[in-house]
């Protein structure tokens, strides 16, 4: 016999063309032991914070490792969000190993993955967003790449995986990843979308202007190795932490009035293998957005640099392309199981002749669920709350017979908010004589 539990379970869908701390982000870092021990807490609400535990820009440059580059980057966006840090051994081969570790769990490589799954696991379900970076050990090279390193193309797969099994276990997380060392053209670049991977996001562009500062000194002299190929995977992670879950990491200016910019603290923009975004014509960035990459971009006559999209490794069509989507589905599956939780072993009455639900029930499930994702994601009480679903509606079979499942299947369709993603319009000059 099962024991008594609570299963909330995901679609994914084919889609056309709070309370909660929704925000809450853990950022995994392989780093030196060194600097590991140099750190005596993990969980921070502002970059000062963090810098009195000991994670600091001289300690990267002592470490050779970038930490604080990427929690100072979280931090320029979401001061006051929890941000866990977890750093993690560098393999002894370098970085083509540490994702993969990460992610998988077997005999072998299960170091990375131990660490990773425990501290989520302690953490009971408070963190929502894991984002991850690398620090090649120092004088290790990495291998040239036409998009993304061998590791990392493995690792997708695996973090897909992994997301999957920690939403089984009730705590749905949102992967970003750092691709490091992006090179080639839009052609050559592996197809993300072709993972079907859509819990998990790669980013793929940085501030060149930083990556200059942090490889050398005003001297010439070498700083951090690992930052020549760097992504901001922290801007990414912070971003996201910093608004609602139904909102795009790329959106262009802040609503509700859409009056203030919401752009990067971004100077110049290049790809992790140092290309430049002006090295890619208009064809070729729009190739890689539809391959699922993520970078930073701009727009013509409009100040500043933003994300050009919340992709996912998934296709286009599927409802897990987005991670502003998955974010609204794994809310909701959280509210979902902490209102039912309440019933769960409960004793309710069935229909004396067919062993199946009375009507009293049914309706009385499907008023507290839709009471509870209504009033956090729909109709929120802070005014300052924008909605982050359009609609849900909850639908019950009054027919099944509890009697002998010893189960209730609860339907919810929800329909999300929409995003913008084309604008078109349609100038004419007319003569009005």
């Amino acid at each position: 016999m099962q024991r008594p539990s609570l299963i909330v379970k995901k679609e994914v869908t084919t889609i056309g063309a709070a309370a909660l701390q929704d925000g809450t982000s853990l950022l995994v870092v392989s780093a030196p032991a060194a600097y590991a021990a140099l750190v005596n807490e993990n969980e921070f609400v502002s970059l000062k914070g963090a810098e009195a535990a000991g994670i600091t820009a001289a300690n990267d440059i002592a470490q050779k490792a970038l930490v604080w580059e990427h929690v100072k980057d979280f931090f320029a966006l979401a001061s006051g969000t929890p941000l866990h840090v977890l750093l993690v051994p560098q393999t002894a081969t370098g970085a083509d190993s540490t994702f993969k570790d990460l992610f998988d769990g077997i005999a072998g490589l299960a170091t990375h993955y131990g660490a990773l799954k425990t501290y989520l696991q302690t953490q009971g379900g408070d963190i929502k967003l894991v984002g991850v970076a690398v620090n090649p050990a120092d004088g290790v090279s990495e291998a040239d790449t036409t998009s993304i390193s061998a590791d990392l193309e493995a690792a997708i797969t695996h973090a897909h995986t992994f997301a999957n099994g920690e939403f089984e276990e009730h705590r749905p997380v949102e992967i970003i990843l750092e691709n490091r060392k992006f090179t080639g053209t839009a052609t050559a670049a592996t197809d993300l979308r072709a993972k079907n991977a859509g819990n998990v996001m790669v980013v793929s562009s940085r501030d060149k202007n930083r990556r200059l500062a942090l490889e050398k000194d005003v001297d010439e002299n070498p700083l951090i190795p690992s930052a020549v190929h760097y992504a901001a995977v922290g801007l990414a992670l912070g971003k996201a932490a910093s608004i609602q879950v139904n909102q795009n990491i790329g959106r262009l200016t802040v609503p509700p009035l859409f009056q203030t910019k919401d752009n990067l603290p971004v100077e110049e923009v290049e790809f992790s293998g140092a290309q430049s975004l002006n090295a890619f014509d208009k064809a070729s960035l729009d190739m890689l957005h539809n391959k699922g990459y993520t970078f930073i971009d701009r727009y013509a006559g409009y100040a500043g640099f933003y994300f050009v999209n919340d992709n996912t490794c998934e296709d286009a069509t599927k409802s897990n392309s987005r991670l502003s989507l998955n974010r609204v589905a794994n809310k909701a599956a959280r509210i979902t199981r902490a209102t039912f939780l309440n019933f769960l072993k409960a004793t309710i009455q069935v229909d004396g002749n067919t062993g199946q639900l009375l009507a009293s029930v049914v309706e009385r499930f499907k008023d507290v669920i839709t009471r509870a994702i209504t009033e956090e994601m729909l109709q929120h009480p802070d005014p300052a709350r924008l909605p982050e679903i359009s609609s849900v509606e909850i639908n019950i079979d009054p027919t099944q017979n509890v009697l002998s499942t010893k189960k209730v299947v609860i339907n919810q369709s929800i329909v999300p908010t929409g995003s913008v993603d084309v604008i078109e319009t349609i100038i004419s000059l007319d003569n009005p004589s």
